[in-house]
């Protein structure tokens, strides 16, 4: 499979830059000071389950009920 030197499919960060852009948009703050604020509270709107799904949804972390390595990988890593 080709993957170019930087996917942003690929990218959980970008799953998380998407997400705080969104809020921000929604808050729409105007001054500095407002969106500092606004920056905080969005910041906290990222919860432990989003991190974990943009993980996953880029094939850093296996899915629900997947085993993290398979029985081969699992046998090699025992061996060492």
């Amino acid at each position: 499979m080709f993957l170019p030197s930087y996917s942003p499919d690929l990218s959980p960060i970008e799953q998380a830059f998407s997400k705080l852009k969104t809020c921000l948009r929604r808050i729409g703050a105007r001054t500095p000071e407002a969106l500092q604020e606004a920056i905080a509270r969005a910041l906290e709107e990222i919860t432990n389950q989003d991190a974990r799904s943009w993980f996953t949804h880029c094939g850093y972390l296996p899915r629900e009920g997947e085993p993290i390595f398979t029985e081969t990988q699992q046998f090699e890593a025992q061996s060492f």
